[in-house]
C-alpha cells in the first residue's frame, strides 16, 4: 500500500531532500573516505542538518525538539540512504533519542535532548555484545564506585561509538530482574574502542 504523505511530512520530505543534495552526497562521503577522515563526518553538516530540525524530530517539542514519529524519521532515513550521506541521524536522532526519551530521567531528558535538538550532542546506544543481538543476556558488569559505577566488558556494533559525546550503555548490575539497566557514558579516553571502516566499492567522481 502506498503511503500518502501529510503537508507536514511532505515538507519535511523536500526540505530534508534540498539539504542532503546540496550538502551531504556520495560525493562527501568518498572526500571523506579518500581524506582519511578519522571522524567519518562532518560536525559541521550535522549542526546544520540539526538547524533544520532532523536531529529533533523525535525529541518532544518541551526539550526543543519536532515532536514527530517514526514515520517523519522514515521520510528522513530514506533521503540519508538515497545519497549515502554520512551523518549520526540514526545513532543519535534515532536510537539514543529513543533511549532517553522512552527511559531516561528527566534530569536526562532535560540534559541531553535540547543538546540533541541543537546538533551540539551526538549520542549513540551499547547493546550488543556479539554477532547476536540478545539484549537480555548482557555479561557488561556496572560496579557501584564512589557515587557512580565503574563499567567493565565490551560491546560491539556501536553506531558512531567513536565519535559520540553521550554513550548509553545495557549494563548488567547484578539484579534480580533480567532487564539491563542503562548507564549513561561520557565519551573520552577512558572508553577504547576499534572502529571498523566500511568503503564504497562504486565508481570513483
Amino acid at each position: 500500500m502506498p503511503l500518502i504523505l501529510t503537508e507536514e511530512q511532505t515538507l519535511l520530505h523536500e526540505s530534508v531532500r534540498g539539504f542532503l543534495h546540496d550538502n551531504a552526497t556520495v560525493e562527501h562521503l568518498r572526500r571523506l573516505r579518500d581524506s582519511d577522515d578519522t571522524r567519518g563526518l562532518s560536525t559541521e553538516v550535522w549542526r546544520s542538518f540539526a538547524e533544520l530540525g532532523a536531529a529533533g524530530i523525535l525529541v518532544p517539542q518541551t526539550f526543543g525538539g519536532l515532536g514527530l514519529g517514526y514515520v517523519e524519521v522514515g521520510v528522513a532515513m530514506e533521503n540519508i540512504g538515497r545519497n549515502l550521506s554520512a551523518t549520526p541521524f540514526l545513532s543519535t536522532a534515532v536510537l539514543a533519542t529513543t533511549a532517553l526519551v522512552r527511559g531516561g530521567s528527566e534530569s536526562h531528558k532535560s540534559q541531553y535532548l535540547p543538546a540533541i535538538a541543537g546538533g551540539a550532542l551526538i549520542a549513540t546506544l551499547a547493546v550488543d555484545e556479539s554477532t547476536k543481538h540478545a539484549p537480555h543476556r548482557i555479561a557488561l558488569r556496572a560496579q557501584r564506585q564512589g557515587t557512580g559505577f565503574r563499567l567493565d566488558g565490551a560491546k560491539t556494533f556501536v553506531v558512531d561509538g567513536h565519535v559520540a559525546n553521550l554513550l548509553i550503555v545495557a549494563a548488567n548490575r547484578g539484579r534480580a530482574r533480567r532487564d539491563p539497566w542503562p548507564d549513561l557514558v561520557p565519551g573520552g579516553p577512558d572508553i577504547t574502542g576499534r572502529h571498523s571502516r566500511a568503503h564504497d566499492h562504486g565508481r570513483q567522481p
